[in-house]
C-alpha cells in the first residue's frame, strides 16, 4: 500500500501502462504498473474504489482495455535498465561501500539513479522491478578492476550523463548525513579515471 500523488501516466516499450507519482512513503518519485493496482483508497475519506471506475469517473482518464489486465509474459524491464545503467551502478555501489557499510538510504539513491536512466530510454520500472533493482544493488561488491573498467565505460558517455553520475555520487555520499573521508577520496579517484 502506497500513498501517492499522481503526476502522469506513461506507456512503456513493454507495452505496459505506468503511473508516475510521488510516493509519500519513500519521499521520492516512483512508477507503478497500472495493471497491478488492485484498488484505490481516498485517504481523506477512507472510501475504497475499484481501479478502473476511479480512473474513469474520478480522474476522467479512460484507460484502454489492453492496459487493464496483467500480462506476465512481458519480460521485466529490470534487465534492460540494468544493462543501460550497469557501469554507473557499479561506481555508485563502490562509493556506497567505500566507508565500509552500504546503507538503505544509499541504495534508494542508487536505484533512483537507475530509474532516471531507464526513464531517459522510456523504460519505466514498476514496483517489482524496483525491488529487483534494490536487491541487485545490495549485492554489488565491485573490486578495483571492475571499478576501473566501469569508469572507462562512463568516460565514453555523454557529458550530461557523466555530470548526473557525479551528482548522484554526491547524493549517495550525503545520504547518511556523514561525508566519510574514504567516500571523498573515492569520488576524487573516480573523477580522475573518468576524465583521464
Amino acid at each position: 500500500q502506497r500513498r501517492v500523488t499522481l503526476h502522469r501516466m506513461k506507456v512503456s516499450k513493454g507495452p505496459a501502462l505506468f503511473i508516475a507519482c510521488f510516493c509519500h512513503e519513500r519521499q521520492a518519485n516512483r512508477t507503478f504498473r497500472y495493471d497491478r493496482i488492485q484498488a484505490v483508497i481516498d485517504i481523506l475519506t477512507g472510501e475504497l474504489f475499484d481501479r478502473d471506475p476511479f480512473f474513469t469517473d474520478e480522474l476522467g482518464i479512460c484507460v484502454p482495455e489492453q492496459f487493464r489486465s496483467c500480462d506476465d509474459t512481458i519480460p521485466p524491464l529490470f534487465k534492460q535498465v540494468r544493462g543501460r545503467a550497469r557501469d554507473e551502478l557499479v561506481i555508485l555501489a563502490g562509493l556506497s561501500r567505500s566507508d565500509g557499510c552500504m546503507r538503505p538510504e544509499e541504495i534508494d539513491v542508487i536505484v533512483d539513479h537507475a530509474q532516471q536512466i531507464g526513464a531517459d530510454a522510456d523504460l519505466w520500472l514498476g514496483a517489482e522491478d524496483i525491488a529487483r533493482m534494490q536487491r541487485y544493488v545490495r549485492n554489488l561488491r565491485p573490486d578495483f578492476s571492475s571499478l576501473v573498467r566501469a569508469a572507462h565505460v562512463v568516460s565514453d558517455l555523454p557529458t550530461h550523463r557523466q555530470m548526473r553520475l557525479l551528482r548522484a555520487c554526491q547524493t549517495v555520499m550525503d545520504a547518511d548525513g556523514i561525508q566519510h573521508p574514504d567516500e571523498i577520496s573515492f569520488i576524487i579517484e573516480m573523477q580522475d579515471l573518468i576524465a583521464g
